[in-house]
């Protein structure tokens, strides 16, 4: 009775492991989502907040441009805004580009989670049945008094099994 009890408590630690893991990686992967989420959230923030700066120093430019009595709209003062512009558009989608990289590496890594989730129960079912199965063939035949690898009981107990490593030749 107390081997039986044992593999009973050695199958349902296997079940109730692989469904703690399975759980672990099912919340690493909500997590990953969220995170990738806000990796969005905060790229198109910050992308606004360029957009904002260059206002404000296209602005700056132009007004200090003006004040001095040069054209704002033609020459070298044009010039300067039109580099101004591209360069914080570059850096817009820079940024952008950063927010989507985020959200891809996320995905990526909560699909992996989800699958490591998946494998932890499939695991755990072999891991149970494997344990069942290897309980069940090492029981002796209520007919024959020999188990299913032909040892009896009682010549493995006394170091006389049949099959090597377990007491045998």
């Amino acid at each position: 009775m107390g081997v039986e009890l044992a593999v009973g408590a050695a199958i349902v630690g296997q079940g109730l492991n692989a469904y703690q893991t399975s759980q672990n990686n099912k919340y690493n992967a909500d997590v990953q989502r969220f995170n990738a989420t806000q990796s969005k959230i905060a790229s198109e923030e910050e992308a606004e907040q360029l957009a904002e700066e260059e206002q404000r120093v296209v602005g700056t430019t132009r007004a200090i441009a003006g004040a001095s009595g040069i054209a704002v709209d033609v020459g070298s003062n044009a010039d300067v805004v039109d580099d101004i512009r591209r360069t914080f558009a570059a850096d817009i989608a820079a940024t952008r580009f950063a927010g989507d990289v985020g959200v891809f590496q996320g995905e990526a890594a909560a699909s992996i989670s989800e699958s490591q989730a998946a494998q932890a129960i499939t695991a755990g079912v072999i891991g149970a049945g494997t344990t069942a199965l290897t309980f069940g063939l090492s029981q002796p035949n209520l007919f024959t008094g020999t188990t299913q690898t032909g040892i009896t009981g009682a010549n493995v107990i006394a170091g006389q099994g049949g099959v090597p490593g377990l007491g045998g030749r």
